[in-house]
């Protein structure tokens, strides 16, 4: 899938849970932070990697 694809999914996501509390909405928005924290940590552990 690409990014920019998760990227509208995700916002979908954000309307309607912010629509619906904002309670779901702060735990979502943890759950993707540290979804896309992880997987930024990945790429450069491979970036540093390929460089050796």
């Amino acid at each position: 899938m690409p990014y920019w694809f998760l990227l509208i999914h995700y916002k979908i996501e954000f309307i309607l849970v912010v629509q619906d509390s904002p309670y779901f909405f702060i735990t979502i928005t943890k759950g993707i932070l540290q979804r896309f924290y992880s997987i930024s940590k990945q790429s450069s552990q491979k970036c540093v990697s390929d460089r050796r």
